[in-house]
């Protein structure tokens, strides 16, 4: 069995995460996604209740679960790379209030020991080293709190 690499594509063009999620920004939440209705509803099992929480959603994108969660009552902060995918985000704000960062998953410009949830949803297989950001993730979690991934 031989294996197609990038090169061997017609039309490929290599392209980074932030670039390539910046250029599916404005349809991102309207192309229909099976995986994200599977997903979302396990990790709203997961994290049950969050009234009053302060959480912390890697990995945003367009604000899916900074909206689901605020909605819920959850104090939300929204981290992503992507201005594209943030752009988007924005826009949700009108229905539930949450913050987004534009920043990286290792450096996450957020208090030591503030979130009582991180979640970070189809967002690990993006991620290169992932005890850096873990390391990171840890360091903004409050002493009990918990990390929700779903990758």
């Amino acid at each position: 069995m031989s294996r197609v690499g990038p090169d061997d594509r017609p039309g490929y063009i290599e392209t980074g995460v932030t670039d390539g999620y910046d250029k599916w920004a404005a349809k991102y939440d309207q192309d229909p996604n099976p995986l994200i209705t599977i997903e979302e509803s396990v990790v709203l099992e997961l994290v049950g209740d969050v009234q009053g929480s302060q959480v912390l959603d890697l990995g945003c994108g367009t604000g899916r679960y900074c909206t689901l969660l605020a909605r819920r009552g959850a104090k939300v902060v929204g981290v992503d790379s992507s201005p594209g995918m943030l752009r988007q985000a924005l826009w949700k704000k009108s229905l539930a209030p949450f913050r987004v960062i534009q920043g990286t998953l290792y450096n996450l410009c957020v208090p030591d020991g503030y979130f009582d949830l991180v979640i970070c949803a189809l967002t690990l297989n993006h991620v290169e080293h992932l005890e850096r950001m873990f390391r990171e993730t840890v360091r903004a979690l409050r002493k009990g709190g918990m990390i929700c991934k779903y990758s």
